[in-house]
This record gives C-alpha cells, structure tokens and sequence, in this order.
C-alpha cells in the first residue's frame, strides 16, 4: 500500500506557508482557495493524514467541503519554485469548540487523506507569503 506523506514529503509541508486548495462544496460547486498560515499549518498527522490548518472563514466555500469530496491541494515554495501537488479526500472532523488543534475555535478540524502526491518544480521567485492576520491561530 502506498504511503504518499512518507518520506521528504513531511519536512516539506512543515515548512510551508501557502497552498491552494481546490474540493467541491456541499452544492457540488467546484471552488478554489487560497490558504496561508505559520509554518506548520500543514500538519502530516501519519503516512495518509495531513492536517489542514487554515481554512476559509464561516460562510466561505469551502469552510465545508462536501463529504468525502475528491480535492486537490497545491503547495508552493515561492524561494525555489519547489511544487507539491496532493489528490485525494477532504473531509470535516468535528470536535469541541476551543479543543487543541481544532481550527481558530471553530470546533473543526480539516482532514485531507492524499491518494496521489506529485513533486514538481516551476521557475519562479518571489517573497515569502505573509500569513493573512484573520487566519486563526495554531491551538496544538
């Protein structure tokens, strides 16, 4: 069985801070976002589980993916142009408002469970992303 967080994927992600998420709404509306936070909002939770630690607010799009929505997650390195690229699920744990790693006091947690992971590279060189200041804050 593949295990696509394994290996250098990890430290990658840890270091992040901007993504591009895409996934469909409950409607079935296909949607992309945007998505920066602090190092670490990428959270490899094991070999098949990362942690999405930054969402769009109550209301957006895509505060809900719709269950078991087919998604895709674009990670960028704007330093090198490093790419990652993530196919799979997203769905919504939910949990107890204010409980540690539940997003911004939200009382949710975003899972997405990668099928496919493709590296890449694109040239390009810009300024790292600056976390936007409505991004809730890491609890775990």
């Amino acid at each position: 069985m593949a295990r696509p967080l394994s290996g250098g994927v990890r430290p990658y992600l840890a270091e992040r801070d901007f993504a591009v998420l895409t996934a469909r709404d409950p409607e079935g509306t296909l949607w992309a976002t945007v998505l920066t936070g602090a190092r670490g909002f990428l959270d490899v939770r094991d070999a098949a589980t990362l942690r999405v630690g930054a969402l769009p607010a109550p209301g957006a799009p895509l505060f809900r993916p719709a269950p078991g929505a087919q998604a895709g997650l674009l990670v960028i390195d704007f330093a090198t142009g490093d790419t990652l690229r993530l196919s799979g699920t997203a769905r919504v744990a939910w949990t107890a408002t204010g409980t540690p790693g539940d997003d911004g006091g939200t009382g949710r947690r975003v899972l997405f469970h990668p099928d496919r992971v493709r590296r890449g590279h694109t040239p390009l060189h810009a300024s790292p992303a600056t976390p936007d200041r409505h991004n809730p804050p890491r609890t775990d």
